[in-house]
């Protein structure tokens, strides 16, 4: 349901090499419109990629029913942010995600969620605090987002490759708060069974 982006290509088009390499292109974080680990500009660096988002170990858990996988990561240090991710496992038909944003000061957080090809964005329903978003794929699905400030979202296209050198259009959504950390974002995922 949500997808990898995947590579494109590597050394023939160094814009969309790193595109594909970018934060913004994956179903995680983005603060402050920064990348997790730095991209280099230079041809000489489509091979090579920072180190800045170092990731603790994946602690395992349980909570009630729930298979729980919990890891930080420190991409965002320089700004004074962990981004923390916890996947609360449903035992039949979805995933809670809770990313939480440790620090002090006011910062604006993107959260990407980008769809398989099979998948398709239908109506976004906002609450101020709350979104609810419909999908419709192989079964019929929706992503619920509860934070402690107005969330924003916004259907968009986007592009993953599923071969070298090929690229193939899908939809995202993007969800857009900007607040006082810390701060969290709930997302669950529920599908038809």
């Amino acid at each position: 349901m949500l997808c990898d982006s995947g590579t494109g290509c590597y050394s023939r088009d160094a814009a969309r090499r790193n595109y594909f390499r970018s934060t913004a292109v994956h179903n995680t974080a983005i603060v402050n419109q920064c990348e997790q680990n730095d991209i280099p500009d230079s041809p000489k660096g489509l091979f090579s990629l920072g180190n800045e988002a170092q990731v603790t170990r994946i602690e395992e858990f349980r909570d009630g029913e729930h298979r729980c996988l919990r890891a930080s990561h420190f991409g965002y240090r320089k700004m004074g942010v962990v981004h923390t991710r916890v996947l609360k496992l449903k035992p039949a038909n979805g995933v809670l995600i809770e990313d939480t944003f440790s620090g002090t000061a006011k910062n604006d957080v993107e959260l990407p969620f980008r769809f398989g090809q099979t998948w398709h964005v239908g109506h976004i329903d906002s609450q101020s605090t709350k979104l609810r978003i419909g999908l419709q794929g192989t079964r019929n699905a929706e992503l619920r987002l509860r934070g402690c400030n107005f969330l924003v979202a916004e259907k968009r296209q986007a592009q993953i490759s599923r071969l070298y050198g090929n690229a193939i259009r899908v939809e995202e959504v993007l969800v857009r708060l900007r607040g006082n950390l810390p701060l969290t974002i709930c997302s669950e995922l529920v599908w038809e069974v």
